[in-house]
This record gives C-alpha cells, structure tokens and sequence, in this order.
C-alpha cells in the first residue's frame, strides 16, 4: 500500500512539473539600437540578449525567439525573457 501511495505521489509531481511549460514568441524586424555593454538588441520594442552585441548592426533584419517563464500569461517582462535564437536574415 505504501509503494503505491508513494508511486503516485511522485507520477502527480511528474506530472505537475510537465505541465509549466515556458511562452515561447517571435520578435522580427530591424534593429532598432544597439547595446554593447549590456548586450542587447533593440528590436520592434522588445529588448532581445545576445552573446555579443558588437556582431550586430542599427538597421539589420533579425527574427528572435523569446521565451516567458509566464505560461499561462500574455506577458512580456524583460527582466525574466530570455533569448532562445537569433537569426540574422531579410523580411520575407
């Protein structure tokens, strides 16, 4: 009875673990500022982390993928998004 309550006990919290999963958006257009010594970009009013800013230019397309920790929230904090990729390119 005991291996039973304790093998649900874990599969809930399995499953409660599961089921936080981060927001994950897209930001594109053209950088609208640069940051080197915070290493940010400035795209589209979103503030985007980056490894190093110097590889970036004021103008240059790029699409980011962000991630909130707010799962069930539509809410941006830059404080607590972090930056998945960036990729340079053109608008398609």
């Amino acid at each position: 009875m005991k291996a039973a309550w304790l093998v649900s006990l874990i599969l809930l919290g399995v499953l409660a673990a599961g089921c936080h999963h981060p927001h994950r958006f897209e930001v594109e257009g053209r950088i609208e500022s640069v940051d080197a010594d915070r290493n940010m970009l400035h795209v589209s009013g979103f503030e985007v982390k980056v490894k190093n800013a110097a590889e970036y230019r004021a103008g240059e397309y790029v699409k980011a993928v962000l991630e909130s920790p707010y799962a069930d929230k539509d809410v941006y904090d830059p404080a607590r998004t972090k930056t998945v990729s960036v990729e340079k390119g053109a608008p398609q």
